[in-house]
């Protein structure tokens, strides 16, 4: 065999000894459940080839890199509080006497307020400076709604290009621990890992981005009247908070046309900026 003939059949072999190397976006997910001191769970590590992305969680408090947020409930059982392991508050909902969300309040001072307009409609009011500037309203039908979705990716789009690299993908993978998500050329842009009603999200390097965290507020004493579900799909039941110190929250399962999401966004000179998206429409007939 000639020389140059040997060279080829070894550049073949690296090929595909390379090819066949496990990666962070091709093997196979192993999920390791964590445990305290006295056995009891307390959240899990999701290795994606050689990433540990890690999630850990309690019955109020969920936690993830250098994140930590604990859900204060009121004498119903709703968690209405959501708190910064500095002691601030991330997000706060107000509930009326009747049992209705009133409005929630973010630390980045959005407010998102909704008043009963008539049967099956109600205002939905976007503020900014608590209250003091109104930057969107409208009045809005809760008679449909649509598929439930709990992922939202509005505070990532711009860290992580995704607006311009077209629709995204997401893959749940068969433990449901594990949710990959490519953009429209395929590449992985982020893994998210969940643990119960919680998620952490992860760049494809391993670094925390965000954790999503859900608001169990359906619970009432029976002396509150109203019907929460008449106005479940105004009222944002996730709350996310950002590695770098940014607050938004999202409905999971939006009236169509709602308010979606909100949050706070910096421009590129480091101004902050207040951002909302809208459900989509029904399509007209």
């Amino acid at each position: 065999m000639r020389y140059n003939e040997i060279v080829f059949a070894v550049l073949l072999l690296l090929t595909a000894v390379a090819h066949a190397q496990p990666n962070a976006s091709n093997a196979s997910p192993r999920v390791e459940y964590l445990t305290d001191a006295s056995g009891v769970e307390i959240g899990l590590t999701v290795h994606v080839g050689e990433l540990p992305l890690t999630i850990r969680a309690g019955l109020h408090n969920a936690s993830a890199g250098p994140l930590s947020v604990l859900k204060k409930r009121d004498t119903a059982g709703r968690e209405i509080t959501f708190v910064l392991s500095d002691g601030s508050t991330a997000g706060s909902f107000s509930v009326a006497k009747s049992g209705r969300i009133e409005s929630l309040e973010l630390k980045n001072g959005m407010k998102l307020a909704l008043t009963p307009a008539r049967d099956g409609l109600y205002k939905e009011t976007l503020s900014v400076g608590h209250g003091s500037r109104v930057i969107h309203e409208q009045v809005t039908s809760t008679g449909t709604r649509f598929q439930p979705s709990d992922i939202a990716l509005d505070m990532v789009s711009k860290t992580l290009n995704l607006a311009e690299a077209g629709d995204v993908t997401t893959k749940r993978d068969a433990s449901g621990t594990l949710t990959t998500v490519t953009n429209s050329t395929g590449e992985v842009v982020l893994y998210i890992v969940r643990y119960g009603t919680d998620k952490a999200a992860f760049d494809v390097s391993g670094n925390l981005l965000f954790l999503d965290l859900f608001a169990d507020m359906y619970r009432r004493p029976a002396s509150e009247t109203e019907n929460w579900v008449d106005i479940q799909p105004l009222v944002p039941d996730h709350i996310v908070v950002t590695a770098d110190g940014r607050i938004g929250a999202y409905v999971s399962t939006p009236a169509p046309g709602a308010i979606r999401a909100v949050w706070d966004e910096r421009d590129d000179a480091g101004k902050t900026t207040y951002e909302f998206r809208l459900a989509s429409a029904l399509p007209s007939n």
